[in-house]
C-alpha cells in the first residue's frame, strides 16, 4: 500500500510549487515528464460536505497524457451531482457531472475517499434503460468513469453512499432482509468502458449496486480489491429481474486477472458475464445474499475461489448461454462452505442453442442446504460435455440424516465425476433422461464408503461406475450394457442373468458375489456365456472349487 499523502505535507507543497498547468514539472527528465496534480491545486476542500465536483473535473480534465493524480489520503471528496434536480430536463449520460478520464494517467488516491450523493431515479420518467424520459435521474451514473489507458489505480476508497435496506422482491414488496444496502437506479462505483492496460493495485468499492464494473476492456489486472455491499436497484426490479448488483462485474472483456474479496454483497462478489475470454479470478465472500461468484456465457475462465455463508443461494453459478455465449473451458478450485442452497451449481437451460464444454474443476463443499455439487441439463438437444469434476463433500443436503445426495447430475451430461462424501445419505443422484444417445454418460469414479445408501439412478438414465462402495463391500467396474452383475439404467441389477454381455471387473472383499449363484453349469446357445464346469473341482475347506470359462459363440 502506498503511504498516506495529505494536502498540507512538504510533497504536496512542493508539486504546487513546481508545477504548472502546462504539465511542467522541473525535476522530471526532459523527454520522459513525470508529471503530479492535486485536487486542492484546483480548489478541491475535501470535506465531505462541499461540493467537490468541478475542482477534479478540472483537474482530470488539465492533466496531460501520464501524469499522476494525487489524493490527500485523510480527506473525503464529495460530488453533489448538484446542478441537476428531478425537475431537470432529462439528459444524455455523457452530459451528466461524473469524474471521467479517457487518457492514459495515474490514480494515487492514497485511500482518500471519493463519495456522492446517493444516486437517484425519477418515478416521472419509463421504467427502462437509463430511465429515460422528460426528466434528469441518476441511473447508469458513477463516481469515476474512465475509458482508454493505460491506466494505473492506486489505494482506492469509492462510496457511493446507498444504504441498507430492506430488499424487495419481483412485485415490489419489501422483505424482512435489512442487512444489504438498496437503491433506486442503477449506478457504478468505478466503471472501466473500453479500457485497455489497467492495473488497481488495493482499494475498496463500495455501496452501489456495480462497484466495480468492467465493460468492453482488453487487459485489467487488479489485486487486493474489496468490494462490499453491492445493492439492489429496487426502482429497477421487474417481475423477472430482481435488480441485484454485483461487486465486481466483468463483461464482453479479455484478458483480465483480478483479486477481489467481498462481503455482503446482494447478488455476488464477481459477476462475469457474459462474453468474456481469458480471465482469471482468484478472492473469496462472506456472507453475500444471492451467490458468491456467477460465470455466465464465457470461455477461457479459470478460478480459485472460496464462498462461504450464502444467504439464499449458490456459492458458485457457472451457466451456459446462446449462440454467441456459451460457457466453455471453465478450470481451477472452489471450495464452498454453509450456503443455503447449492455449494456449485453448473446450468445449461431449457433454451440452449449451444453445448457447454470443458469444466474441468476442483469442487469442496461443506454443510450446502442442498446438493454440494448439482450439475443440470434441461435442454434436450444440448449437452454438458467434457466434464472433469473432482468433489469432495462433507454434511451436504443434510447429512446422513436427509434423504438426498451431495453430488447430482441431471440430463444429457457427459465426462468424469470423481466423488468422496462423508456424512452422506447416499453417494450420488443421477435425474433425468439419457437413454436417447448412448455415448452420453456420466463415469462415476472414488468412494461413497461415506455414504449411508449407494445411490439413486432413475429409469431413464444410464452411468459408467468405478467405485468403492461399503467397508466390507466391493469395487466394481461397469458400463451402462451390462446384462449380468451390472446397475443397468434406473440402478437396479438386470434379472436376465443368463449371459453377458459386457463384463468390467470384481475385486471382493467379502466373501461371496449374490450373482455367482446364478451362473449356468452348461452352455445354453447365447453367443456369450459364463459357465462353471462340474465335473471338475477340487474339494477344498468348506467346499468345491470349480473352473469358470467365458464362451463366445464363433
Amino acid at each position: 500500500m502506498s503511504d498516506i499523502i495529505n494536502s498540507n505535507d512538504n510533497y504536496d507543497n512542493q508539486v504546487v510549487s513546481e508545477h504548472t498547468f502546462a504539465g511542467i514539472n522541473k525535476y522530471s527528465a526532459s523527454q520522459d515528464e513525470m508529471t503530479y496534480f492535486t485536487p486542492e491545486m484546483f480548489g478541491a476542500v475535501g470535506d465531505g460536505v462541499t461540493d467537490d465536483y468541478l475542482a477534479i473535473k478540472t483537474m482530470l480534465e488539465v492533466g496531460p497524457i501520464g501524469c499522476t493524480f494525487v489524493f490527500d489520503g485523510s480527506k473525503t471528496y464529495f460530488n453533489a451531482f448538484g446542478n441537476k434536480k428531478a425537475s431537470d430536463p432529462w439528459m444524455p449520460l455523457t452530459e451528466r457531472q461524473e469524474w471521467r478520464r479517457t487518457e492514459a494517467c495515474n490514480f494515487r488516491f492514497n485511500n482518500a475517499k471519493l463519495t456522492r450523493r446517493v444516486p437517484a431515479w425519477n418515478d416521472n420518467n419509463k421504467n427502462n434503460n437509463l430511465n429515460s424520459g422528460a426528466y434528469y435521474t441518476d441511473d447508469h451514473t458513477a463516481l469515476l468513469r474512465l475509458s482508454g489507458g493505460p491506466y494505473i489505480i492506486e489505494d482506492a476508497n469509492f462510496d457511493s453512499g446507498i444504504p441498507l435496506g430492506p430488499l424487495v422482491t419481483v412485485d415490489g414488496s419489501v422483505t424482512g432482509q435489512t442487512n444489504y444496502a438498496v437503491g433506486q437506479c442503477m449506478d457504478f462505483g468505478l466503471i472501466l468502458d473500453n479500457c485497455a492496460d489497467v492495473t488497481i493495485k488495493g482499494g475498496i468499492f463500495k455501496n452501489s449496486v456495480f462497484p466495480v464494473y468492467i465493460d468492453s476492456c482488453d487487459g485489467v489486472y487488479a489485486t487486493a480489491v474489496r468490494v462490499e455491499y453491492a445493492a439492489q436497484a429496487a426502482k429497477r426490479v421487474t417481475p423477472t429481474d430482481l435488480a441485484y448488483g454485483g461487486g465486481c462485474k466483468i463483461l464482453n472483456s479479455s484478458n483480465i486477472s483480478i483479486e477481489v474479496f467481498g462481503y455482503r454483497n446482494v447478488n455476488c462478489t464477481a459477476e462475469i458475464e457474459s462474453l468474456n475470454n481469458n480471465v482469471q479470478v482468484k478472492g473469496w465472500s462472506n456472507l453475500d445474499y444471492s451467490n458468491s461468484i456467477v460465470i455466465f456465457g464465457n470461455s477461457f475462465v479459470h478460478v480459485d475461489w472460496t464462498a462461504r455463508n450464502v444467504v439464499n443461494g449458490c456459492g458458485v453459478y457457472i451457466r451456459g448461454g446462446f449462440s454467441d455465449n456459451t460457457s466453455t473451458s471453465i478450470s481451477g478450485r472452489v471450495i464452498v462452505d454453509a450456503v443455503s442452497w447449492i455449494g456449485c451449481y453448473v446450468y445449461l437451460a431449457s433454451n440452449a442453442s449451444t453445448d457447454m464444454f470443458g469444466i474441468n474443476l476442483d469442487v469442496h463443499t461443506s454443510n450446502c442446504g442442498h446438493h454440494g455439487l448439482y450439475i443440470e441439463n434441461q435442454s434436450s438437444t444440448n449437452k454438458i460435455k467434457g466434464l472433469n469434476i473432482r468433489h469432495q463433500s462433507k454434511s451436504d443436503n443434510g447429512g446422513a440424516a436427509a434423504t438426498g445426495a451431495p453430488t447430482r447430475w441431471h440430463g444429457l451430461v457427459d465426462g468424469d465425476i470423481w466423488i468422496n462424501p462423508t456424512d452422506a445419505y447416499q453417494g450420488f443422484w443421477a435425474s433425468g433422461n439419457n437413454t436417447s444417445d448412448a455415448a452420453c454418460v456420466v463415469r462415476v469414479h472414488g468412494s461413497i464408503r461415506g455414504a449411508t445408501n449407494r445411490w439413486t439412478i432413475t429409469s431413464t438414465m444410464c452411468v459408467d461406475i468405478d467405485l468403492v462402495s461399503k467397508t466390507n463391500s466391493y469395487r466394481f467396474t461397469c458400463t451402462q450394457f451390462v446384462d449380468t452383475a451390472a446397475i443397468t439404467a434406473g440402478g437396479t441389477f438386470n434379472t436376465n442373468n443368463s449371459y453377458i454381455r459386457t463384463f468390467g471387473r470384481f475385486n471382493q472383499d467379502q466373501t461371496t458375489y449374490s450373482l455367482f449363484p446364478k451362473m449356468k453349469n452348461t452352455v445354453s446357445g447365447s453367443d456369450y456365456e459364463l459357465f462353471y464346469d462340474t465335473a471338475n473341482h477340487v474339494v477344498v475347506e468348506g467346499g468345491k472349487k470349480y473352473p469358470a470359462y467365458l464362451f463366445i459363440k464363433n
